[in-house]
């Protein structure tokens, strides 16, 4: 258990980092599916999300991407989401960003059309709309904040699905882990130790030594979790 308390740190960078790709990745994919397969397109494709995640970074954490995948998933997710509300204030510069984040299925265009509206109606805010009618103006106005509102929320709940999803992916990993220490742990001390060299009974004695390593090894982690929650 302490040696996986001692590597998460750095296990956890490089896991957040590779998730928020994929699923940046994942989401641009989903809305610009490329007319022909082939190596040209995926490479867009990868150069389109590696430059979104920039983008978020950025808006995240001011740039700095340690910063940001260090942190513990909750905080991450809730870093992300200050990201999301500071690109929504530039849509024009930031519409790749939020086509990635929006994820829209080509299939039902209602997010891409919140979306086209939601940029083309941004301009109202820096007087665009000033000799309209009244009332036009006025309609329009709720068309933005209406589209706006639809396009936070539907991020939002996306971040929520991301969030679970990874969780989960950490939680297997992690136990994947332990048991695979616990299993070559106790492979080395039973073959040094035990007067048993019989390959069945060494693997039995191993596989049940390091189940057992794992599932105690995640209540310990359990209740780690909750004295640092404690002591914050």
């Amino acid at each position: 258990m302490s040696v996986i308390e001692y590597l998460k740190p750095y296990y956890r960078l490089n896991f957040h980092r590779i998730k928020m790709n994929t699923w940046l990745l994942q989401g641009y994919r989903s809305a610009h599916r490329p007319p022909s397969e082939g190596d040209d397109a995926e490479r867009d494709s990868a150069s389109r999300a590696n430059r979104a995640m920039e983008e978020l970074v950025k808006l995240s954490t001011a740039g700095d991407e340690r910063a940001l995948f260090s942190l513990q998933l909750e905080q991450l997710c809730g870093q992300l989401a200050l990201g999301v509300q500071s690109a929504l204030e530039s849509p024009q510069r930031y519409r790749s960003l939020l086509t990635a984040l929006i994820a829209y299925d080509r299939q039902s265009s209602d997010e891409e059309m919140d979306l086209d509206l939601f940029i083309s109606r941004n301009s109202y805010q820096d007087g665009y709309y000033q000799e309209e009618h009244e009332e036009r103006m006025n309609r329009k106005k709720m068309d933005y904040i209406a589209a706006r509102n639809r396009i936070s929320n539907h991020i939002q709940r996306r971040i929520d699905a991301y969030q679970i999803t990874t969780a989960g992916d950490w939680k297997t990993r992690i136990r994947t882990a332990a048991f695979a220490i616990a299993t070559a742990l106790s492979l080395s001390i039973a073959y040094s130790l035990t007067t048993v060299k019989t390959a069945p009974a060494l693997i039995i004695m191993v596989l049940t030594v390091g189940y057992l390593a794992a599932f105690t090894a995640g209540i310990f982690r359990d209740i780690t979790a909750l004295i640092e929650k404690y002591r914050k």
